[in-house]
């Protein structure tokens, strides 16, 4: 599919039609500056930033979470492990 011709789908103007491209430029132009700032005015850009940044700050705190409470079952096993071992050869901790 050539450039020309995906540009008028987007722009909605049908490649069999014989869209009118000298309209294209002006309209479309206007249609553009019009959605651009539509999007600038909508709150929907700040929204999904605001979302990101908090889901980056929940996964920060579950890994250090996570982490915090794989370092304390290590433990836990390392001194399971040592009694047992001071239990089988008889030394007291």
């Amino acid at each position: 599919m050539g450039f020309l011709v995906e540009l008028d789908i987007v722009f909605g103007l049908s490649p069999l039609s014989g869209g009118n491209r000298s309209f294209l430029s002006e309209e479309t132009m206007k249609n553009f500056a019009q959605k651009v700032q539509r999007f600038l005015k909508s709150e929907d850009g700040p929204t999904a930033v605001e979302y990101a940044i908090m889901l980056a700050l929940i996964v920060i705190v579950c890994l250090t979470a996570i982490q915090a409470v794989g370092t304390n079952a290590q433990s836990a096993f390392n001194d399971i492990a040592d009694d047992i071992n001071n239990a089988r050869t008889g030394t007291a901790n």
